[in-house]
C-alpha cells in the first residue's frame, strides 16, 4: 500500500490554478502526489499536470513514477485489465456504487427536508402561541364567583 503526501483534491474540479497551488503548498522532500485519471472529466487535472511538472523541475526536484520509486515494473504495480473477462464484475461493482451513491443522496435530501419541516413547524407553533396570548381573556370565560 502506498499513501500520498500531496492530495490537491483534483477530483473536485476546483480549477487548474487551485490544483497547482495546493501542490505547491503541500510539497515536501520525497512527496508522493496523488492526481486522479479516472471517474469523469479530468480536463483540469490534465491542464494542471504540465504546470506542476514545470514548477517541480525548476525547483530541481526529480520526478519519478511510482514503479521506479518501488523498483518494479509498471505492469507488476498496476496489471493491465483483461478485456471481456471482468466486464460482469465491473458492471456489478459500478452498479453497486451508483446505488450506494443514490441512497446517500436521498438520505441527505431527506434529512434537509425533515429539518426544514421541523423548523417551520416550530415557527408556526411559536407564532400560534404568541397570537393566542392576546385572545386569552376573550376565549376563556371568567370563572370567578
Amino acid at each position: 500500500m502506498v499513501l500520498e503526501n500531496i492530495d490537491p483534491q483534483d477530483w473536485a474540479k476546483p480549477g487548474v490554478d487551485i490544483i497547482v497551488q495546493r501542490v505547491k503548498q503541500q510539497r515536501r522532500d520525497g512527496s508522493i502526489i496523488l492526481l486522479h485519471d479516472g471517474g469523469g472529466n479530468r480536463v483540469q487535472t490534465v491542464e494542471a499536470l504540465p504546470r506542476i511538472l514545470d514548477w517541480l523541475h525548476r525547483r530541481g526536484d526529480t520526478v519519478v513514477s511510482l514503479s521506479t520509486l518501488l523498483g518494479t515494473t509498471r505492469d507488476a504495480l498496476m496489471p493491465p485489465m483483461q478485456p471481456g473477462g471482468r466486464s460482469l464484475t465491473r458492471l456489478i461493482s459500478s452498479t453497486g456504487f451508483r446505488v450506494y451513491h443514490a441512497i446517500e443522496e436521498f438520505l441527505w435530501a431527506f434529512m434537509i427536508v425533515a429539518t426544514a419541516l421541523i423548523v417551520m413547524r416550530t415557527l408556526v407553533v411559536i407564532w400560534l402561541a404568541i397570537g393566542s396570548g392576546d385572545n386569552r381573556n376573550r376565549i376563556l370565560p371568567n370563572l370567578s364567583v
